[in-house]
């Protein structure tokens, strides 16, 4: 109730005061779970980036066959070659295909940035999290070189995508108004 002042009295104003307080620890429970699944998503999303690097990007598609010989072991014909993402990433800057190249400057690029939006939980790096992660795969898209007779991708680029799929749905979750970011 007021004083004589018109102020309201301090009893109400700490009333008012705990009040705040209770509405915003619940928003902040509320969106505790929002933020570890974000972070995990994006922690993963990272490693799953880094790890598709070493997975086979380009494979020559050269049939297998497989036998059981009259003794009962099996044997596997025919030979398949494979480059993982690191040799397709030093060819496309040894042949000069730049918009190759960039592609894979702008995945290494969002695995950095994704580690530092991890670690720093920043909305500005998760939007760019979200902008590269979307970008990636298009650039991709139109660089990856066809007509090249049995050259096909491997799962090295599959995984790529997923993961930069995963990224984009982490960050965009981390991003949200109701998240923890701290620059909110």
């Amino acid at each position: 109730m007021p004083d004589d002042a018109g102020k309201p009295s301090e009893t109400e104003q700490l009333r008012r005061r705990l009040t705040r307080l209770e509405i915003r620890a619940k928003e902040a429970s509320a969106a505790e779970p929002r933020a570890r699944t974000a972070a995990a998503g994006s922690a993963a999303g990272a490693v799953a980036l880094f790890l598709s690097l070493s997975l086979p990007w380009a494979r020559e598609e050269v049939p297998f066959a497989f036998d059981i010989s009259d003794e009962g072991v099996p044997s596997m014909y025919g030979v398949r070659a494979s480059a993982t993402g690191w040799d397709v990433l030093a060819a496309s800057f040894e042949d000069e295909r730049l918009l190759l190249a960039a592609a894979f400057t702008v995945l290494l690029v969002l695995l950095a940035v994704a580690v530092c939006a991890v670690v720093t939980w920043s909305r500005v790096l998760f939007v760019t999290v979200q902008v590269l992660a979307a970008a990636a795969p298009l650039l991709f898209l139109f660089s990856w070189p066809r007509n090249n007779g049995d050259l096909a991708a491997g799962p090295g680029l599959a995984a790529a995508v997923f993961a930069c799929a995963v990224l984009v749905l982490s960050a965009r979750l981390a991003a949200h108004k109701d998240s923890r970011s701290p620059d909110r």
